[in-house]
């Protein structure tokens, strides 16, 4: 039992904002302890008995959904990373024999015979309003990195991962 609104006789009516829990019967009560009032009340809304905790996953269930995810041998693993400078050297990378700068484009040579239609390549620039296309010549990655304004050649420093399509 708790007071939200305590009016005096002749006081003018008073708008008041109140969230109150239901009697355990689900009745809303509204007491007067002196003399007549009256009361008009308007519900705007009510809460539902959950606690939304339904909405995350526990750790056992998240434990459970990668149980098999893990140690699978289906899982596609790149087949070559690294890092090329703007001047064409290769800063470092994995599966990668040799970089060099055309002036047009960048031929990476890696350690498998590339063509665009058997690998998936991800390129990603450390410059921007930069556009990397990517294609296969002799068996080499070339990356094509073009100006976005005005569809120039670029230079900048980039990052690559190729994965064999299986």
């Amino acid at each position: 039992n708790a007071s939200s609104l305590n009016p005096t006789p002749g006081s003018p009516p008073t708008p008041n904002a109140v969230t109150s829990g239901l009697t355990g019967a689900g009745e809303l009560k509204v007491w007067n302890a002196f003399g007549n009032v009256h009361v008009i009340v308007d519900v705007v809304g009510y809460y539902t008995d959950h606690n939304h905790d339904d909405r995350y996953y526990t750790e056992t269930e998240i434990d459970t959904a990668l149980a098999d995810k893990a140690d699978r041998a289906d899982l596609i693993e790149p087949v070559a990373i690294g890092f090329v400078r703007s001047n064409g050297a290769l800063a470092g990378g994995i599966g990668v024999a040799s970089t060099t700068d055309s002036g047009s484009f960048y031929t990476i040579d890696l350690d498998v015979e590339y063509t665009f239609d058997a690998f998936a390549t991800i390129v990603t620039t450390t410059c921007s309003n930069i556009l990397a296309s990517t294609s296969s010549l002799s068996g080499s990655l070339l990356v094509d990195l073009r100006n976005a304004d005005d569809d120039t050649n670029a230079t900048c420093n980039f990052g690559f991962v190729v994965y064999e399509l299986p």
